[in-house]
Parts: C-alpha cells; sequence; structure tokens
C-alpha cells in the first residue's frame, strides 16, 4: 500500500503492486512492517477503548448516548492513542517505504535524524484518527442503540 501511494515504483494499481511484489520478494514482500503494524494496532485498540470508555463515562454521566457525548469522547480517544502510539506507526512507515531490516530501523532514524523524526507528521495522523474515531464511534452507538430497529424485536 505504501509503495503505491508514493508511486514511486510505477504501479498502475493495487493489483500491479502485488503482482510485481510478490514476483520480486516473495511473501516477505508483502509482509513488510507486519510486525511494527502489530506493535502500533494492539496498543493503540486498547488506549483507544480506554479514553473513550472512561471520557464518556466520566464526563458525560447520564448523557452517556448523546451525540455530543460520542462525538467528543471519540475525538479525544482518537487524538490520544494516535498520539501515543505515532513513534510505531512512523517506524512502521519507514520500514514498508524504505524496505528497510526492521532491526535498524530505529537506531538508524535516531542516530541520522534525531528525536523528532519519531513525531513527524503527527498532526495530520491525530487529525486524520480523531475524525474517523468520533465517525466510527458515531456508527457503533447508533446501531447498538438501534439494534433493534434491524432484528425485528421491540
Amino acid at each position: 500500500k505504501q509503495w503505491y501511494q508514493r508511486r514511486v515504483r510505477g504501479y498502475r494499481s493495487i493489483t500491479s503492486a502485488l503482482r510485481s511484489i510478490s514476483t520480486e520478494e516473495r511473501w516477505r514482500g508483502l509482509y513488510r512492517g507486519f510486525l511494527p503494524t502489530l506493535l502500533r494496532d494492539a496498543p493503540f485498540s486498547g488506549f483507544y477503548l480506554a479514553v473513550y470508555t472512561t471520557i464518556k463515562q466520566g464526563a458525560f454521566h447520564d448523557q452517556q448516548d448523546t451525540l455530543t457525548a460520542t462525538s467528543l469522547s471519540g475525538l479525544v480517544a482518537g487524538a490520544c492513542a494516535a498520539t501515543i502510539t505515532h513513534p510505531a506507526d512512523v517506524v512502521k512507515t519507514r520500514i514498508q517505504v524504505t524496505r528497510a531490516e526492521q532491526g535498524r530501523v530505529v537506531r538508524r532514524l535516531y542516530e541520522t535524524e534525531g528525536l523528532a523524526v519519531f513525531w513527524a507528521g503527527l498532526v495530520p495522523r491525530v487529525v486524520r484518527r480523531s475524525l474517523v474515531s468520533a465517525t466510527a464511534w458515531l456508527v457503533y452507538e447508533e446501531v447498538r442503540l438501534n439494534a433493534h430497529l434491524f432484528n425485528g424485536s421491540p
């Protein structure tokens, strides 16, 4: 996905990218960055759910099922989780884009670009993750509250 988005290799489609990568690098190329992605996504999900639940229950008490409670809780949860896990996202992206060996990326980034590199691109990621999080929680909560309309029960 990263190579396709950057258009560095001249892939015309996702399918052509998959064919080329699987031919050139086999399965290793297709799963490059899997471990860093896992190390980013597992903590993200944990923080995300914990922050969402804490804010919604703590700040909105008896009004937890309102649009405002859900939206604000989702926005803050997405922003917090994205911020906490951003360094792992930077490492994951570098591994996928540069085809570097996983074990050496963190050290090389720190030595060549300094500590600030791990926070590069934070603002766009936080904005995107916050909006996506708020939207996902809104959809989830509406379906949860209105599930009876979908299954025919009162």
